[in-house]
């Protein structure tokens, strides 16, 4: 008996002793990654998640957990879900757009609109293409691209900016036209054709048509500014700066907004630039760790400011001056503003913000959020929950790149944590 006690005494220190290792030894550092878009760190990798709603709500439909795409064609019969789960692996962009064709009804061609929803896998560079109303599946190209960090699709999905790492970790910018086959073969498939752009742009930003973008190159000597069409034609020189950390949106026209790179507790700016006269407009300042999101017109402004542990979230409208604390804590790169209602905003909201230093430590996957989907409407200050990926499908969702179609019945959404692309049916 006192050899038994005496064993399991000795069993019991080890389990402590590694216990407290771990605990309080084994800290690994969070890697500082070059951040390019500052809700994802360029060159983040992400994992791909099995995870699916336990009630049965979510339906997958384009990969497996081994992140290797699989064609699936459901059942035409199967109903398309409110909440659904696009792909089960990572995706480096997406897209959704209106698509016209015509059909013959009572002996009378009728025109009907469509919206599809391509794609791009991240880890093959494949795209896909489905639809809003159908779970079926298309496979558009078999090019292979590996080691994408993100991408955009321009106009109306034919064309694709796809951003990667080569073996040096040399940021590689494509610009790419999606060839669909004219075989009539249902196994045949296109390609992506394409060239490069200049190595190590830090940042490229799509106009909200999809026909332009912005380059921006960052050095040590500062950043300098370019505008071209989506083919990377037609360079134009807009603006430089001695400052080597500035982020982008394209919120109008001819208008973007430039903001300082956020950190805890640095005041940031937020300048817009206009790109018919080249010239700038500080619309906000003097803002700890800010980071914002404009409205299409211009005048209004969501924007974040974190102190030490604290997240505050605010409208400032540019033109009285004036500004409207919201109590939902969230950061506006998780909100979309919608172009069909005046001062209403969809947006990304955790159930609860952990404990961290933002927004450095959400940047930089040190915490992460569990989403749930509201709608705020800042005229009236009605905040009103949309849908509980939480509550309803037991679901931890860190949403990043929200996106609404044209008709604002379908927000989209990418998990961070996973690079999963997600889409609600809006009531």
């Amino acid at each position: 008996m006192k050899k038994i006690a005496l064993l399991m005494l000795v069993l019991l220190v080890l389990i402590v002793g590694v216990g407290v290792y771990f605990m309080f030894f084994n800290t690994t550092a969070v890697p500082q990654l070059q951040v390019i878009r500052n809700f994802l760190p360029f060159g983040q990798n992400t994992i791909p998640s099995g995870q699916t709603g336990s009630n049965g709500d979510i339906i997958s439909t384009s990969t497996d957990s081994s992140n290797q795409p699989v064609d699936f064609v459901p059942n035409q019969d199967t109903p398309v879900p409110v909440f659904r789960k696009i792909t089960e692996g990572p995706v480096g962009g997406y897209t959704l757009f209106d698509r016209k064709f015509t059909i013959v009804e009572n002996g009378k061609k009728v025109v009907k609109t469509e919206t599809p929803i391509r794609y791009i896998n991240r880890g093959t560079g494949n795209v896909f293409e489905t639809r809003t109303d159908s779970l079926q599946d298309e496979r558009l190209t078999n090019t292979t691209y590996p080691r994408i960090q993100e991408a955009f699709f321009t106009r109306d999905g034919a064309g694709l900016i796809i951003r990667t790492l080569d073996d040096i970790d040399q940021i590689k910018t494509y610009v790419a036209d999606i060839n669909t086959t004219s075989s009539t073969s249902s196994d045949a498939v296109g390609t992506l054709t394409g060239y490069n752009l200049d190595d190590n742009i830090s940042f490229v930003e799509i106009s909200p048509d999809t026909s332009k973008m912005l380059l921006i190159k960052q050095d040590s000597s500062g950043t300098q500014i370019q505008s071209a069409d989506t083919k990377g034609n037609g360079k134009k020189d807009i603006y430089t700066s001695p400052l080597t950390e500035w982020l982008a949106q394209w919120y109008g026209v001819n208008s973007v907004a430039l903001t300082s790179k956020p950190t805890n507790g640095a005041d940031g700016v937020i300048t817009s630039l206009d790109l018919k006269t080249n010239k700038t407009n500080i619309l906000l300042s003097n803002i700890a760790g800010v980071t914002g999101l404009v409205n299409t017109t211009g005048d209004k402004i969501l924007y974040s400011e974190s102190k030490l542990t604290i997240l505050n979230l605010a409208i400032y409208s540019v033109k009285t001056g004036g500004i409207s604390n919201i109590t939902s804590k969230t950061m506006p790169e998780k909100c979309v503003w919608s172009l069909k209602e005046k001062g209403v905003l969809y947006c990304l909201i955790p159930n609860t913000v952990p404990y961290g230093i933002y927004p450095d430590d959400w940047y930089q996957g040190v915490v992460s959020f569990s989403d749930n989907i509201f709608k705020i409407d800042i005229i009236s200050g009605l905040t009103t929950q949309l849908y509980s990926p939480t509550n309803s499908n037991k679901l931890d969702l860190d949403g990043i790149r929200p996106m609404l179609s044209s008709d604002e019945k379908y927000f989209l959404f990418m998990d961070k944590k996973t690079g999963s692309l997600w889409s609600l049916q809006l009531p």
